[in-house]
């Protein structure tokens, strides 16, 4: 029983700090990079290094190489189709479709260990289970800026499609 309310103390805990997070908006989650910050250092591999951890990428893969290449593939054909749906729903102002397709994004980027993407990805996020679509445009932007980095990144790794 004590466990049962440790357990429910705790979801209440993190449903109180999910929704602290919603009710305040980041800047960093609307600042997007300048174009030339994003694009001029694509061909430095000391900035695409950051794009992830490939240490911790395989390691997230059940130490599976394998693994961690068909999600760098997965992430590489899924990135523009959901970039353009997040637009879409921007454009809409369906806020609920942006921060639907960013969460599913979420989870590519999370597995992969890329820190920035996924920071970006969540503030993405948090602005449409908000319903701020004012700052999303913005967002959605510093996030297609942080993802082409990571393609970038990922291209050695990428597996040819089947």
């Amino acid at each position: 029983m004590r466990r049962l309310a440790k357990t429910r103390e705790a979801s209440k805990r993190e449903n109180r700090q999910q929704e602290a997070r919603l009710s305040r908006h980041d800047s960093r989650c609307v600042q997007p990079e300048p174009a030339a910050a994003i694009v001029a250092p694509l061909g430095q591999a000391g900035r695409l290094s950051s794009a992830f951890d490939l240490d911790a990428a395989v390691s997230r893969c059940f130490g599976n190489h394998g693994m961690f290449q068909e999600m760098a593939r997965h992430l590489c054909d899924e990135v523009d189709p959901l970039l353009e749906q997040m637009r879409t729903a921007r454009g809409a102002g369906n806020a609920k479709k942006l921060a639907d397709a960013a969460h599913r994004l979420q989870g590519t980027v999370l597995y992969l260990a890329a820190a920035p993407a996924e920071e970006a990805a969540r503030c993405v996020e948090t602005l449409g289970r908000a319903g701020d679509l004012s700052a999303a445009s913005a967002a959605v932007e510093r996030l297609a800026g942080e993802l082409a980095r990571l393609k970038a990144a990922l291209r050695d790794y990428c597996p040819p499609a089947d």
